[in-house]
């Protein structure tokens, strides 16, 4: 075959990989999604084994000033938090992003928390996260680096 003949074909398959690549990284923001919803789910249902497995073993959390190394140390606070009937956690991504190779992925969006006082009035915190996620051998996505950053409150009425 000339030269000119193996340039057309290798040019006409690069729509064809282009599309596959897309396609390929659509489907795994997809399942990044997906991923992320079952991990909020799991909180929600306050079922810590399910949560647990979303968690590396080599995660940190950093929330409220301190980081969680280690999925011991972060079962350990997250697991406190989801026995606290008092307290509601809730998130969802708005933006999820994967590798090219669909190993590493992000996922960002709001989250809220509220707790009940005794009094009965509830306290609460609204906020934004940020997770990063690693693909492992099992083709499944588990959380490396979770942060969440609160929103500043509003400043107060100006006074006249």
């Amino acid at each position: 075959m000339n030269r000119f003949a193996l340039l057309l074909v290798v040019l006409s398959l690069i729509p064809a990989a282009a599309t596959h690549a897309q396609k390929k990284s659509a489907s795994d923001r997809a399942a990044l999604r997906q991923t992320e919803l079952e991990f909020a789910k799991a909180f929600a249902d306050r079922d810590v084994a399910r949560f647990a497995s979303f968690v590396s073993d080599d995660a940190r959390f950093t929330g409220g000033g301190k980081v969680s190394e280690g999925k011991p140390a972060i079962l350990e606070h997250w697991s406190k938090m989801m026995q606290d009937p008092n307290l509601t956690l809730t998130w969802t991504p708005d933006i999820v992003e994967t590798s090219a190779a669909g190993d590493l992925g992000y996922t960002s969006g709001p989250y809220q928390v509220a707790v009940k006082r005794p009094d009965g009035s509830i306290a609460g915190e609204r906020g934004r996260f940020a997770s990063v996620w690693r693909r492992h051998a099992d083709g499944r996505y588990r959380i490396v680096f979770d942060i969440g950053s609160p929103e500043e409150p509003p400043p107060p009425p100006a006074k006249h």
